[in-house]
């Protein structure tokens, strides 16, 4: 019948650095014919931090954005809208293929936002070891924007004028390849069984994309889960990363051309828990201070600040190691209520940054979770023995005048800059992470 051949799905969430978020879909199956299927998605996040849906403090964790012109940027809403047409065969059964076409403007936390559109054509072919095998090409045209400290750490651009150089529209084409091998027994909460993501990306000038963003990718993760007991579950992941320009052409060193969404970031809820979204690895540190002008230009007062007001902006690095081990048990009889505690190990690391390697970063914890027709609700606390990253501290001065604020360039301090960090509790080596679905 009719009302088969569609199908609506709405559903909502909450999450410690994504704020609230909502996703729709509708999918029609057996499209034009041909056992086709076409499904529009909308998905939207950010909402209740910034324009245009401000709730106020809704999202605590988020509020140390609003301090900066950046910031409140990344504040704003997300979004990405598709439109995918799936064809079930292609010239054999065992291949199908996928046609997407998108627009879309993310954030990530404390560090860049991307805005673009494009489209993504992918061809997978089931071998006969029943691992999927997918090659793929992606089109987009957009801009990513950072804080000017980080284009004057990584790219030692440090002039505005330069760098609007590598904030501009660009067109940025991969082509790829990805293997994923999926043995475990459900897709939401898993108990035995193994997944291997092996995945790389190649961007550059020959396949369509921009003379400036021209890299090579690699991206290798394992998760295996043991039952133990009847309702105990040990759980392990690694994840490993390394990405390299081509550096064909160009005066500066190659890594330094890495796009800043390509980069690898660590810490957060789904990644070594101990630190805060983003801030495991390289990091600059902003000193902003702003000076009240009078109409003839002479100072009348500066704005209160501390040391909490130092921004800080991770700058991603060219390699990536990620290790996490957890137990899972229950807390209650009726298994809608367990408890974990888990070790989570990392590095994030630039290559042939200035700064010297800080090593690998362990953090444990303890958490619960709590079972929901939405999967699990995650509450995990983390304690951190190493404190916040140390890195470069610039220093920049506003300058307002009514409502109009005009910054100087940032200038970088002869000394590095590490903060004393805050936590919970009074406590500034917990870390508190608050998300919908196991961290792996």
């Amino acid at each position: 019948s009719r009302g088969r051949l569609h199908s609506v799905r709405v559903g909502g969430g909450y999450g410690t650095n994504d704020c609230f978020r909502t996703l729709a879909s509708w999918t029609a199956r057996n499209f034009l014919g041909g056992g086709r299927s076409l499904a529009l998605t909308a998905g939207f996040s950010k909402i209740g931090t910034g324009a245009p849906f401000d709730a106020g403090a809704v999202c605590p964790s988020l509020e140390g954005e609003a301090s900066s012109e950046q910031g409140r940027e990344r504040l704003k809403l997300n979004y990405n809208l598709s439109a995918a047409l799936r064809f079930p065969t292609v010239f054999s059964p065992r291949r199908s293929a996928t046609l997407t076409i998108f627009g879309e403007r993310f954030s990530e936390f404390q560090a860049y936002i991307r805005q673009a559109v494009g489209f993504d054509l992918s061809l997978t072919q089931q071998t006969k070891w029943n691992v999927p095998v997918t090659l793929s090409y992606s089109l987009s045209y957009g801009f990513t924007r950072a804080d000017d400290v980080v284009f004057c750490s990584i790219l030692n651009v440090c002039r505005e004028e330069d760098v609007a150089i590598f904030r501009k529209r660009r067109y940025k084409a991969t082509a790829g390849v990805l293997l994923f091998r999926d043995r475990t027994n459900s897709p939401i909460n898993p108990t035995r069984g193994t997944a291997l993501t092996l995945e790389g990306r190649l961007a550059a000038e020959e396949i369509g994309s921009d003379p400036e963003i021209e890299f090579a990718k690699g991206l290798a993760e394992f998760v295996s889960y043991h039952p133990v007991g009847r309702q105990t579950v040990f759980a392990w992941r690694l994840r490993w990363g390394s990405i390299r320009s081509l550096d064909r052409g160009f005066e500066q060193q190659d890594v330094q051309l890495i796009p800043t969404e390509e980069r690898f970031y660590g810490g957060g809820p789904t990644s070594v828990r101990g630190f805060r979204q983003n801030e495991l690895g390289p990091v600059v540190y902003v000193d902003e201070v702003t000076f009240l002008l009078d109409s003839a230009m002479q100072v009348i007062d500066s704005l209160p600040r501390d040391s909490s007001d130092i921004l800080v902006s991770p700058t991603g690095g060219n390699a990536v190691f990620i290790a996490n081990a957890e137990l899972r048990f229950p807390l209650s009889r009726s298994g809608r209520l367990a408890g974990v505690v888990f070790v989570d190990l990392g590095r994030v690391v630039d290559r042939t940054g200035p700064e010297e390697d800080p090593g690998f970063r362990l953090t444990p914890g303890a958490g619960v979770r709590i079972f929901t027709p939405l999967g699990p609700v995650r509450l995990d606390v983390a304690y951190n023995p190493h404190g916040p990253e140390k890195g470069p501290l610039f220093r920049r001065e506003c300058q307002l005048i009514g409502q109009t604020l005009d910054c100087s360039e940032a200038e970088q301090q002869p000394e590095d800059y590490r903060p004393q960090g805050s936590g919970i509790f009074g406590l500034r080596n917990l870390r508190l992470n608050f998300s919908i679905g196991q961290a792996f």
